[in-house]
């Protein structure tokens, strides 16, 4: 126990004065009276020749003497310390990232820290200050050392998560060099760790003290959401969703199609746990009201404990043009793809490949360049890459198709039995990729996605098999035109809430402005054609372009959450066995308890038993 007021025990000195009363002697007046038998205890005190009596048992004194000693205890504001926190520099890095919204026990894991949190800075050590550093989709100090209580709290209520990841390698960087800078550095991580690198604090300076939340609790996302253009004549879309399924029981649920925020049709889909299904949902009613920018909304009706990645956006477009590329010589693929209908054809060779080029498919045969851009690809018997969904291994022979996955898109009225593979190469999927066609030695057509990349694989030339020469060849080629077309106008229109995003903008002007769902307003300046943006919040924003010759109009943008990490909300990283870290401690928020008010309501109680007593004459 400590004593923040110790001065204040001068008034102790009260409590031998409440004594002396009881000693001194009562002043009584005189009265006639027929006999003393009555008196005689009377008689003997009046016969003392001292000014005080003997002490004799009072209830009231007792009860005086506790009122005092609560009194002075309140004042002297003493507190019971779990720790020794004094001078102490407390560094909070608090995680705001999308998982924080997902709610445990009907709470949110981002309220549930800033309960923490607060909690413990109302009850600050003496001379202890804290600092709070806001690791969002950006790291920044949110308030410098201090130990002033409305200032902490202001900044704590202005806190929210956002729809993004949360960059806690650079917050706990910063953290350690302030901790660098100061006497006794405290440095506690207030996050669920969910989707974190397992190596993020493998050289941790100080020791890692974690306030940890989050549960084992069920989600089901969006993670991806693609609408071809509309159908004039029946004003049906074909949507393609993908949904992923993060826990460890089935979903079955509704998918809801809203148009302009009016329900316009809703189907049914069943996930098995831990597992993911595309899929394309045919003749959706969509109504265009203001020219080509309406909106085309999907939501998941499943109650789970992450809402952000159940609602998705798109916007249909009109045209139905589909630019592909064929990055390189293939006779075979450029023959059967000038037969489809709805696209317009380019060929360049591998020298002459620009990776900025904007193309709605791009074709590989046989290799594939350093890097790419967001966008879709096909690739045939590439070398393995880093940014491929699959690991390229040694050659194989004669493969014979075991199993493929006939409910994809990709694989709509696709006989993979009726061709043969006659070379090829090993490929192992990395997670999360899909394994349409399999072998008894590898798989032989795969679809993944990695950092925005769309891409289908494909383990071998065409000339190392007989597909060229059966039905099946042109029905692969149709679907996978067909699929990656759903894609086409999504990235024009649409962008994912995390990092800086190119927004191609086709009206002259200085600048753009972004109004936010939440009815922020920011502005972004035009570069070359483009606004590269940077927002945290999913939605459909409205934009204009500002410092034009005339008025732009207003248009819509949509922006998608799309992050399967932060969907994840289950993937939770145990400290404890970080890169060998056996200083991974949970920090538990306690720190000082005053008790002074504890102190005040006793001699309160105190007083009214007294009072009790004087009233009852019972002393």
């Amino acid at each position: 126990m400590s004593l923040n007021n110790p001065i204040a025990l001068l008034f102790a000195g009260v409590i031998p004065v409440i004594i002396a009363l009881y000693l001194l002697r009562l002043k009584r007046r005189r009265h006639l009276i027929s006999s003393t038998f009555f008196w005689t205890e009377m008689i003997q005190d009046l016969q003392a020749n001292v000014p005080f009596q003997k002490l004799r048992w009072n209830i009231l004194l007792f009860l005086q003497l506790l009122i005092a000693l609560a009194i002075i205890f309140s004042l002297v504001d003493p507190s019971i310390k779990a720790a020794l926190n004094e001078g102490r520099r407390s560094i909070f890095i608090v995680d705001t990232s999308a998982s924080m919204k997902s709610v445990d026990s009907g709470k949110s894991r981002f309220d549930t820290v800033i309960e923490d949190i607060r909690r413990y800075c109302q009850s600050l050590s003496p001379r202890e200050q804290v600092m709070l550093i806001v690791a969002g989709e950006h790291a920044e100090v949110g308030l410098e050392f201090t130990d002033n209580l409305p200032a902490i709290e202001r900044v704590l209520d202005s806190l929210k998560p956002g729809d993004t990841r949360s960059d806690l390698t650079t917050a706990y960087a910063l953290a350690q060099a302030r901790a660098d800078q100061i006497d006794q550095p405290f440095i506690v991580i207030a996050s669920d760790f969910s989707g974190i690198d397992n190596n993020l604090f493998e050289n941790s300076t100080y020791p890692i003290n974690y306030l940890k939340v989050g549960e084992e609790a069920p989600n089901a996302g969006i993670t991806d959401f693609s609408v071809p253009s509309v159908n004039i004549e029946t004003g049906m879309v074909s949507p393609f969703v993908s949904i992923r399924n993060y826990s460890d029981n089935d979903v079955d649920c509704d998918v809801e199609f809203y148009s302009d925020g009016e329900l316009v049709d809703v189907r049914s889909v069943e996930i098995e746990a831990r597992s993911r299904i595309g899929r394309q949902f045919r003749d959706v009613p969509f109504v265009v009201i203001e020219n080509d920018d309406s909106v085309l909304e999907v939501r998941l009706d499943y109650d789970d404990a992450l809402e952000v990645d159940n609602i998705a956006y798109a916007i249909p477009q009109i045209s139905d043009t589909m630019d592909i590329l064929l990055a390189g010589d293939d006779d075979f693929i450029l023959l059967a793809l000038m037969g489809l209908p709805g696209i317009r054809l380019f060929q360049v060779t591998r020298e002459d490949f620009e990776p900025e080029d904007q193309y709605d498919l791009v074709i590989f045969p046989g290799w594939a360049p350093e890097n790419l851009p967001a966008g879709n690809y096909v690739f045939f018997n590439p070398p393995d890459t880093d940014y491929l969904p699959v690991t390229m291994g040694e050659p194989v022979e004669l493969p014979k198709v075991t199993d493929w996955e006939d409910g994809h898109p990709l694989m709509r009225f696709v006989n993979p039995g009726s061709f043969n593979v006659f070379t090829a190469r090993k490929m192992t999927l990395d997670p999360g990729t899909i394994n349409l066609i399999d072998s008894d030695q590898t798989s032989l057509m795969a679809y993944g996605e990695r950092n925005y990349l769309r891409m289908l694989v494909f383990p071998f030339n065409l000339t190392g098999t007989d597909l060229i020469t059966k039905p099946t060849y042109p029905v692969i080629l149709m679907n996978t035109v067909s699929f990656f077309r759903t894609y086409m106008r999504s990235s024009e229109s649409g962008i994912q809430a995390q990092g800086i995003s190119a927004v191609r903008i086709e009206n002259l002007g200085e600048k753009i402005s972004l109004l936010s769902p939440d009815g922020d307003v920011q502005e972004f300046p035009i570069d070359a054609g483009y606004a590269y943006v940077d927002v945290d919040e999913t939605g459909v924003y409205k934009m204009n372009v500002l410092g034009g010759a005339g008025d732009s109009g207003e248009s819509n943008l949509i922006v998608n959450f799309f992050d399967e990490s932060e969907s994840d909300i289950n993937d939770f990283l145990p400290l404890s066995q970080v890169s060998g870290n056996t200083n991974a401690v949970r920090f538990e928020v306690e720190g000082e308890k005053r008790l002074w008010k504890w102190m005040g309501l006793s001699a309160l109680l105190v007083l009214c038993v007294e009072w009790f007593f004087y009233h009852r004459k019972g002393f």
